[in-house]
């Protein structure tokens, strides 16, 4: 069972940024969704709104959704792993304006 740790760094679900992953969803180049195991937990921390647009796809029902699992990450190294990639994502595209 994944947990999304919206209490700490992680935003809350967009239902409309939700309708428009979920509307242009390709699975040939989706990124799997970023999963902490720490304390027993698997914490989602990065693709919250893909794993919701996939079931919003999936007429609402949950499905198997492979994701990259790191082991005992702390929160900060999670929150640095989500800059980092957005850092990545701002360079190559040259937008600053991106929702990430």
């Amino acid at each position: 069972l994944l947990e999304i740790p919206r209490n700490t760094y992680q935003r809350s679900l967009n239902p409309e940024r939700v309708k428009r992953i979920s509307h242009s969803f390709d699975e040939r180049i989706a990124n799997e969704p970023k999963v902490s195991q720490r304390d027993g937990h698997y914490v989602v921390f990065d693709g919250q709104h893909v794993i919701a647009a996939r079931v919003d796809k999936n007429s609402g029902d949950e499905l198997p959704i492979l994701c990259k699992v790191y082991s005992d990450l702390t929160e900060q190294e999670e929150a640095l792993d989500v800059l980092f990639s957005a850092i990545i994502i701002i360079s190559i595209s040259g937008n600053s304006s991106i929702e990430l």
